[in-house]
């Protein structure tokens, strides 16, 4: 399979429960891959992360393994292509047309989008994993422990959005964390 840098990967289910059950003993490097692969940024941009040396082989392990499937490339790959039906919900939702879209863009200004009407639990669950999944990858699992056992006790959007200050000065006090810093609050705040 030939893949082009404007590939895009989205996590299988088994992907999204490889991030919460750590059962199949990634490398630290291709779990942080598999975390950031989300169905938006390229594999140039994940090729930005420190660390990274061989993008193409770590996605073509994560995809023989069933954790990522591809979602678009600006320039067609040979081999099987990704199933008409994507495994996350927020993109399902936006192939149907009669639906509203699976969620609300932020608010230039950074702050949050409005509540949804009801409890969209899909979307609350994406925020905590990515809460919790970019503290153990920027600050580590020891220094930010305590935040992410709050961020676990959370019940609903309102009391992840209490979090939303210490999750952001937490990130902000590392150094990769502050070059990507933009990125990753516009990325929380489209679920938050």
């Amino acid at each position: 399979m030939s893949i082009t840098m404007n590939a895009v990967f989205i996590k299988t289910p088994k992907g999204r429960e490889e991030i919460e059950s750590k059962a199949g003993g990634l490398s630290l490097i291709t779990r942080r891959v598999l975390i950031f692969l989300d169905g938006k940024r390229t594999l140039r941009e994940i090729q930005t992360l420190p660390k990274i040396d061989d993008v193409e082989q770590i996605i073509r392990n994560l995809e023989s393994a069933g954790y990522i499937q591809l979602v678009s490339s600006e320039s067609t790959t040979t081999g099987s292509q990704a199933s008409p039906q994507p495994a996350n919900p927020l993109l399902a939702n936006r192939a149907n047309p009669n639906t509203l879209p699976a969620f609300i863009p932020p608010a230039r200004n950074g702050n949050f989008r409005p509540l949804p009407e009801h409890h969209d639990a899909a979307q609350f669950k994406m925020a905590k994993n990515f809460m919790t999944n970019t503290l153990n990858a920027f600050v580590g699992t020891f220094g930010s422990s305590a935040l992410i056992s709050r961020i676990d006790r959370c019940e609903n959007h309102e009391a992840l959005r209490e979090i939303y200050a210490d999750w952001l000065n937490a990130i902000m006090g590392t150094k990769q964390g502050k070059k990507d810093l933009e990125n990753l609050k516009t990325k929380l705040l489209e679920v938050l």
